[in-house]
Parts: C-alpha cells; sequence; structure tokens
C-alpha cells in the first residue's frame, strides 16, 4: 500500500521492520488476528517499546532506544491499525488513544561559522578534475541545503542559471520545488560541466562520489 502510494523505499524498509517486531510481540503474547487486540494489549506493546534497548558494544546491558525510534515504533503501528479500520478489517483501532513520545524540538549543535565553511570549500584542489568537480558539489550542497539523495537526483537540465534555481525533483514527501542557489556555487557547476564532465562521461569516470 505505502509502495503504491510513493512513499519512500526507506520508508517502507523502516515500517516493516517495526511490523514484524510486532507481530512478533503478539505471537509471543496469543494474539494471532487484529482484532483480537485491545487497547490494554497495545499499551503492553507501548510499554515495551519504551523500554526496550539496543545492543551496544561498550554495555553489555544496552542502550535505551531514542525517542525518535520509539516514537516511529509507535507511530507505525497506529498508522497501521488505522489502515485495517479503513480497510474494513476491523472495526475500530484500539490504539487510537496511545501516546507518543514526545521528541524534543532542538537547534542544531556544532554550526560551522564562514571561516570554518571557507576552510571545507578550499580542501579540494581545483587544479584537477575531481578537485574541481567535488569543489562544485561542496558549493552546491553549501548554497542549497538540499539532502544528499535529492543531489544524487540532480540532472544539469534542472539548474536554471538565469533565474538562480534548481528543481528538486521528488524530494521530501515526494514532492517536486524549486530552491534558490548563490551565483558563486552556480559558477563552480558551470566550471565542472564544461571543464570536467565532458570527460568524465567520454571516459566513463564517476562523475559523483560514492
Amino acid at each position: 500500500h505505502l509502495k503504491l502510494n510513493n512513499y519512500n523505499p526507506e520508508t517502507c524498509i523502516r515500517r516493516k521492520a517495526h511490523l514484524t517486531e510486532l507481530i512478533s510481540w503478539c505471537e509471543k503474547h496469543g494474539i494471532n488476528h487484529p482484532s483480537d487486540a485491545t487497547y490494554e494489549h497495545l499499551s503492553e506493546y507501548a510499554r515495551y517499546v519504551n523500554s526496550s534497548k539496543k545492543k551496544d558494544s561498550k554495555n553489555k546491558r544496552g542502550v535505551p532506544l531514542s525517542i525518535r525510534t520509539r516514537y516511529n515504533k509507535i507511530a507505525t503501528v497506529i498508522s497501521f491499525l488505522n489502515f485495517l479500520h479503513k480497510e474494513g478489517h476491523i472495526l475500530y483501532n484500539p490504539g487510537s488513544g496511545l501516546d507518543l513520545p514526545k521528541t524534543p524540538k532542538r537547534l542544531p549543535m556544532n554550526v560551522l561559522n564562514n571561516d570554518d565553511m571557507v576552510k571545507i570549500l578550499s580542501v579540494p584542489d581545483t587544479r584537477t578534475k575531481t578537485g574541481l568537480r567535488n569543489r562544485a558539489i561542496l558549493e552546491l550542497l553549501y548554497s542549497t541545503g538540499i539532502r544528499l539523495k535529492e543531489f544524487q537526483n540532480l540532472e544539469p537540465a534542472d539548474i536554471d542559471y538565469e533565474r538562480g534555481l534548481i528543481l528538486i525533483r521528488q524530494g521530501k514527501n515526494n514532492k517536486d520545488r524549486y530552491v534558490p542557489i548563490g551565483n558563486a556555487a552556480l559558477s563552480w557547476i558551470k566550471r565542472y560541466e564544461i571543464e570536467v564532465r565532458p570527460d568524465f562521461l567520454k571516459n566513463r569516470l564517476k562523475i559523483f562520489p560514492a
């Protein structure tokens, strides 16, 4: 169902893993059909999730799951039961009253200042093909703040030099959007396209690093 609705493949994999864990827990507790599940069962499962720990090589007892992970596991269960209810497999969602862990809203830590960014952008040796390519990549990422997968899906035609925009196809929530890009980044990208990219394509070199 998620795949048919164009959900991100990683989201599908993650939710499948969460539901596999739920089903395993239900089997151990004698719950063999969704209609057998009660609010009490799901509350107990939520307590199980909140007390779960992940393996840690430095701590034999393990470490608690992050709030985000616990939130996602429980939210997946609620979403799954909503789906079953809409499809007519159960009369109501017994997990609709479950409390989700509150995720803290924090500002980004260790943000780089201008001097730090200048040093990073200056690392690639632009006298080499790979160096010029890498400088163009860093400038683009720094200027736009787009996600790695969005960057990897970019095509030359997605860059609008006249308006200073790049088209992001199927970005977050599978939506297309335009993102502004600065003149410095555009200048480096243009150099890359003219001086380097043709040789990369001709010699079948990797256009982007792994």
